[in-house]
């Protein structure tokens, strides 16, 4: 079926091909997982950098207001 029928898949969407083997879907499915793996560790670092950067600005902050009064 094709679009201009009626019937099919939405417009800029490609059909999946009926001859992909289980395998290939799921190696497909590993290097999806671990890309997403790799960008949640990159993430969880960035996380523990950001959380330290806010302990360490709000220690600043502490001691300015200390030293200003």
């Amino acid at each position: 079926m094709t679009n201009e029928d009626g019937g099919g898949i939405a417009p800029g969407y490609a059909a999946r091909p009926a001859h992909r083997s289980p395998v290939s879907d799921s190696s497909d499915l590993a290097a999806v997982r671990k890309g997403i793996d790799s960008r949640i560790a990159e993430l969880e670092i960035e996380n523990i950098r950001l959380q330290r950067l806010v302990a360490e600005l709000l220690l600043k902050n502490q001691q300015l207001r200390r030293h200003g009064d």
